[in-house]
């Protein structure tokens, strides 16, 4: 066995780790790293400079001024990754605001790299298309001699993912990683959006989420409407979906009067770069337009 240690910066890193069995060489992960069955007993190197225990609105707000200032999201514990003296430490560059990007890293490393092991290897995954996550997974794969394991794991997605496709039916779907203010589906999601046959409004795959208007929204006129709010559970983003019948602005869309607004687990299934979104996109297949009640939220 190589003495790998591991630091993940990122869910999507630590999930694809503990999927090629390379849980025991990880020795730390990111503060977003919530799954406690398998990571509760490891350090985390990151956290956040922002309050995420506010609404949508004053999270939007916080990032904004942040990213204004030019100042940080998250913060870096720099003493504690070199206590750990890790081989390895995996980031990633798709979305400065979702986890710690490599050049926060270099930057944040940049005045104590020479105290830092001169091994250290920084892996920045960059996946923003479902082709894109599977090279992900076979980079890593490569990297930690799990070459065979990363390989099949791709294939069955793969072969899923091709399973899935669907007869476009003309219907338009619009899937919102925000609604406080709205977002646009951003990098793999207009692939989900499409695989189910659907026309994916705002946004084509790969392109980054962006800030909508309510009014855009009214003119485009989705005849159905996903809740998918970025880093958000089932229960929750039913919350953010309920909400939706109470905007005066969207009242006359199609997916607002005949109730197709639907709610997701999106930590799960829609917001990390994961071969996860496989079964995110499953349920965009199985569930609209199936009159399925289970994910669907009726006017209260």
């Amino acid at each position: 066995m190589n003495d790998f240690r591991i630091i993940s910066l990122f869910p999507s890193s630590s999930d694809i780790l503990f999927d090629l069995n390379l849980e025991k060489q990880l020795v730390a992960v990111s503060h977003e790293c919530l799954d406690k069955n398998y990571y509760n007993d490891l350090p985390r190197v990151t956290s956040a400079c922002i309050n995420i225990n506010v609404s949508q609105l004053k999270i939007d707000s916080q990032v904004r001024n942040k990213l204004k200032k030019n100042e940080p999201i998250y913060k870096i514990d720099i003493n504690l990754i070199k206590k750990l003296n890790p081989t390895h430490i995996l980031t990633q560059d798709t979305c400065d605001v979702c986890a710690v990007s490599s050049n926060t890293i270099k930057v944040t490393l940049k005045n104590t790299r020479c105290e830092l092991p001169k091994n250290i290897k920084i892996i920045s995954l960059n996946g923003k298309t479902f082709r894109g996550i599977c090279e992900n997974v076979l980079l890593v794969g490569k990297i930690f001699n799990k070459k065979n394991e990363a390989d099949e794991m791709v294939c069955l997605a793969t072969k899923k993912w091709n399973s899935l496709k669907k007869s476009k039916n003309q219907k338009k779907l619009l899937m919102l990683e925000w609604t406080n203010p709205p977002f646009s589906p951003g990098h793999w999601i207009p692939e989900q959006i499409e695989l189910a046959g659907f026309e994916c409004l705002f946004s084509s795959p790969g392109d980054a989420s962006k800030t909508l208007t309510w009014e855009e929204v009214k003119n485009k006129n989705p005849d159905y409407i996903g809740v998918i709010c970025c880093g958000y559970n089932l229960n929750e983003n039913k919350k953010f979906a309920e909400n939706l019948y109470n905007l005066s602005l969207i009242k006359n869309v199609k997916a607002i009067k005949k109730e197709n607004v639907y709610f997701f687990d999106s930590k799960s299934f829609f917001s990390k770069p994961s071969l996860k979104i496989v079964e995110g996109a499953e349920l965009i297949c199985n569930i609209l337009g199936n009159n399925n009640y289970t994910y669907r939220c009726m006017r209260s």
